[in-house]
């Protein structure tokens, strides 16, 4: 029997199905040709020239350059806008409230479009270490590294529900990676001490006493919750502008989005 000429052609042929509505699929369609079942992993042109959809699918699962590159990019883009946002909250320890739920907002987008560059498991966590082991790197104390790995290991677990392309798992899994942001201030909960000595090192008793005199239980408490809401309102504003604007201009390419870059 001869093998057929193309992949979407036999399914034109022989599909009830719109082909612009199977190439959503993301490979989930099974379609039976006589002796032949055909499925379809994309992209759909490895087969058509004579690669194997299978291989493709566990290139796809390995940690490439690219994704090594991407992380780097969208990783510095990240930090910045973090540093940006803790330099600005340094003369009054309210400030950080405002500037860093900023950060959280305007970060929504940033995370939205790593995102389409990159979809398989880990690439959130190691997002998550980096900005833990830069934060490390400027003295603060290791539970901020502990809470990137925490709630990067969380916003993985709601990227893979939703299997790394529905909108509302990524929207949702960006507001509880931001939670990270609690991490420097866990201290204020568990070591009093060693952290008063600390912020007062770096910004005198003057400072250190305000701020923890501010940063209660209650408002470490708040602060995550603000952090929360303003992480969903700029992924979800991250989700329009990539559909609106990024999609359009030609600079997404990934399977969250249904568009070619």
């Amino acid at each position: 029997m001869p093998q057929p000429a193309s992949i979407k052609a036999l399914i034109k042929q022989h599909a009830d199905i719109k082909l612009s509505n199977f190439e959503r699929l993301e490979g989930k369609a099974f379609l039976k040709n006589g002796n032949y079942t055909v499925v379809v992993v994309p992209p759909c042109n490895a087969v058509d020239k004579g690669g194997w959809a299978g291989k493709d699918s566990m290139e796809r699962k390995k940690l490439t350059t690219k994704d090594l590159l991407n992380l780097g990019i969208f990783g510095t883009i990240y930090a910045v806008i973090m540093a940006i946002a803790g330099l600005s909250s340094a003369p009054a320890p309210f400030l950080l409230f405002i500037f860093m739920s900023i950060a959280a907002f305007v970060n929504g987008t940033v995370f939205m479009l790593y995102l389409t560059r990159v979809n398989r498991f880990g690439m959130v966590l190691l997002l998550g270490i980096l900005m833990g082991l830069i934060m490390l790197a400027i003295g603060k104390s290791w539970t901020v590294i502990l809470a990137t790995i925490v709630f990067g290991l969380l916003a993985e677990a709601i990227l893979a529900w939703g299997d790394y392309k529905a909108p509302l798992q990524s929207v949702l899994a960006y507001a509880v990676f931001s939670l990270w942001f609690i991490g420097p201030l866990l201290p204020i909960l568990w070591f009093t001490d060693e952290y008063y000595a600390n912020v007062m090192g770096e910004n005198g008793a003057e400072y250190a006493n305000a701020f923890l005199n501010f940063f209660s239980v209650p408002v470490v408490a708040g602060f995550g919750a603000l952090i929360f809401v303003m992480a969903l309102a700029g992924g979800a504003l991250g989700r329009v502008l990539i559909k609106k604007h990024f999609t359009k201009a030609g600079l997404v390419q990934n399977s969250q989005t249904g568009s070619k870059k």
